[in-house]
């Protein structure tokens, strides 16, 4: 054999060939291995490998990188460059993945090594292994020295640990790989509709926004869309800016779903005494969620830069569609569903979720286990509002969650905000309109879980003048009861600022029955030689069942009051409309006048009173007292 001739074989171009082999499997990693993350957290689910097809391509590519990647750090400084790491798609090359980001690592390591433990002491570019890094953040795109996290797709990409782990069903998966479709009802027309006042007053944040959403690949850029729809930004309490795309327009033809948002009263029924909790807020929730590239054309709109109109089409789940809550909280609700069939406490209300355990260390484990899902699952949680540390004290849909005490708080924030707005309304800075009492009632109403009935109680006055509104920016006066309910909260409200979340199983300390006639009310104490009893005049006579059987209840206890002073008083009565209207008041005004004189009486003598419904032949001496004129 001739020199020339051996010069051409494969043997003496191998060297050169597996370099070229080398770079391919740094630079296209993707190209080799489909692998699912396994789980590590619970040890019970089965492990996924990669599938078979590219199973012996792998392990030849992994054997050829290790024949030529350094094992010494001294080689590895002098050979590995930018390149220090086999990663999949989406991680950065060149530097280690971020702690707070990078969720699994599988490290395939020489037999000999397999037991042992990286030391300590090395660096990022100390390699003696090929790493497989599953990096769960597929994309960091910088800009205007900001790194903005794209979430668009991620939930496809992790699509076989929602159908072998989470066991979704068919809808959820063809959401996921395929991409939402919106139920229409019938195809909306096409239309052209320009941006609303409030894009055009924020222009420099609308704009921005666009950058940004084109930067994350969440809108796109296209000739004139279908349906052309108006931007429009909303500003929160804080001055948070946010922008939603009005889809009034569109919404009229989709259909209307029914879900329900699980929050706070759900969550109530997890807390346990010196428990400890965890939250997450997802980031960017409603963009993991894919559009259908068929019915993106219904999501446009337009905005103009100088002389030129822009066309731009939402290829993700936008703020404004009305079916977007429901869509994303049957996706999350997946998640939901597996955690508490493992026996997890959880509770998720469309971005935000909050998790109890009894002790720190159980929730340090399910807190853990927890944030693994998340990333298994393609969802990015968004590190400033998350709290993964288990805390005894946790501020969670606007509520001070006390798992210490047991005790559900209002955030001084809100209080603030509420005397705030009430303080500039009673001393005349701030003109008093349906809509500015309207504003005052939406903030009390907020606070029912927290504080209770006396949210509804102590509005009536505000809700019924509401009620009576024939334009919401007219201009109204106050009169005495709305004042006098306006002066309530600003003075009590922070007296009021909690409840307990669990109650206590208390046996009531004095006990009372109630009954009311035509003529005649009464009442007694049981166990007890004390009984009310009173006639009613003429005028009383003519008035309803239920204002004489809610008089007779009013009339006990402003008679007991000083037996009754710091107890916790169990009161029956037969009359139904008694028992909501004592819990929550009446929108006529002389039930609602006897409900504040009998809230006023015991919020004076602190009494706490719990009024409850008997059927009338379980009442019979009461009956009996109230026949008796």
């Amino acid at each position: 054999m001739d020199g020339t001739r051996l010069k051409n074989t494969w043997i003496v171009r191998w060297p050169t060939i597996k370099k070229m082999l080398v770079i391919c499997v740094l630079l296209f990693p993707g190209l080799l291995v489909k692998e699912v993350p396994s789980r590590t957290v619970n040890q019970n689910l089965p492990i996924v490998v990669p599938e078979k097809e590219n199973s012996i391509l792998g392990v030849f590519f992994v054997a050829l990188a290790k024949s030529v990647i350094p094992s010494s750090p001294k080689q590895a400084s002098q050979k590995v460059t930018s390149v220090s790491i086999v990663t999949s798609p989406g991680t950065l090359q060149g530097t280690a993945p971020k702690k707070g980001f990078l969720q699994r690592q599988l490290v395939q390591q020489s037999s000999r090594n397999r037991t042992q433990e990286r030391p300590s002491n090395k660096t990022d570019t100390d390699i003696d292994e090929v790493e497989y890094c599953f990096q769960f953040v597929n994309k960091y795109e910088k800009k205007s020295g900001q790194n903005l996290i794209n979430v668009k797709g991620n939930l496809r990409k992790h699509a076989l640990f929602w159908k072998n782990v989470l066991n979704a069903n068919d809808f959820i998966m063809n959401v996921i790989n395929f991409g939402y479709r919106i139920p229409f009802l019938s195809e909306p027309p096409t239309i052209f509709l320009s941006n609303n006042r409030s894009a055009l007053k924020h222009s420099e944040f609308v704009e921005n926004s666009i950058e940004e959403l084109l930067t994350k690949e969440c809108i796109k850029e296209v000739n004139r869309p279908f349906v052309v729809n108006p931007l429009t930004v909303s500003v929160n309490s804080t001055g948070k800016e946010r922008l939603v795309l009005d889809l009034r327009h569109v919404n009229k033809f989709v259909e209307k779903q029914k879900v329900k948002f699980e929050g706070v009263k759900e969550a109530m029924t997890f807390v346990n005494f010196s428990g400890f909790g965890f939250k997450f807020d997802l980031k960017s929730g409603y963009h993991h969620i894919e559009i259908h590239p068929d019915h993106q054309k219904y999501l446009g709109f337009s905005w103009q830069y100088g002389d030129t109109v822009r066309y731009f089409t939402f290829s993700v789940l936008p703020f404004g569609l009305s079916s977007a809550g429901h869509i994303f909280t049957k996706t999350v609700r997946v998640l939901v569903k597996y955690w508490r069939s493992l026996g997890f406490p959880m509770v998720v209300y469309l971005d935000d979720g909050m998790g109890t355990a009894e002790n720190f260390d159980t929730c340090f484990e399910l807190s853990k286990t927890v944030k693994n899902d998340l990333l298994l699952s393609g969802f990015i949680a968004n590190t400033e509002k998350s709290v993964w540390e288990p805390v005894q004290n946790i501020d969670w849909l606007g509520f001070v969650w006390n798992f210490k005490d047991c005790t559900l708080e209002i955030s001084l924030k809100k209080l603030f905000a509420l005397k705030l707005v009430i303080s500039s309304v009673v001393d005349g800075k701030t003109i008093l309109t349906y809509r500015c009492i309207a504003k005052i009632c939406g903030k009390i109403i907020s606070m029912i879980p927290a504080l209770g009935n006396v949210c509804q109680m102590m509005t009536k006055h505000m809700h019924m003048l509401v009620c009576c509104r024939s334009a919401w920016d007219d201009v109204i006066p106050i009169n005495d009861n709305i004042l006098k309910e306006l002066k309530f909260w600003y003075f009590e409200c922070e007296s009021l600022s909690f409840q307990r979340i669990v109650p206590i199983n208390r046996i009531p300390q004095r006990v009372i029955f109630t009954d009311a006639s035509q003529y005649a009310g009464a009442g007694f104490i049981m166990n007890d030689n004390k009984i009310v009893h009173f006639m009613f005049d003429g005028h009383e006579r003519s008035k309803s069942s239920t204002w004489r059987e809610l008089k007779t209840v009013e009339k006990n206890i402003s008679s007991f009051k000083s037996d009754l002073t710091g107890k916790f008083v169990k009161l029956y009565t037969d009359n139904q409309n008694v028992v909501q209207i004592v819990k929550k008041g009446s929108m006529k005004v002389e039930l609602q006048d006897i409900a504040l004189s009998l809230f006023h009486i015991c919020l004076s003598h602190n009494i706490f009173l719990d009024v409850e419904w008997i059927p009338r032949d379980k009442n019979t001496y009461a009956d009996y007292l109230s026949k008796i004129f």
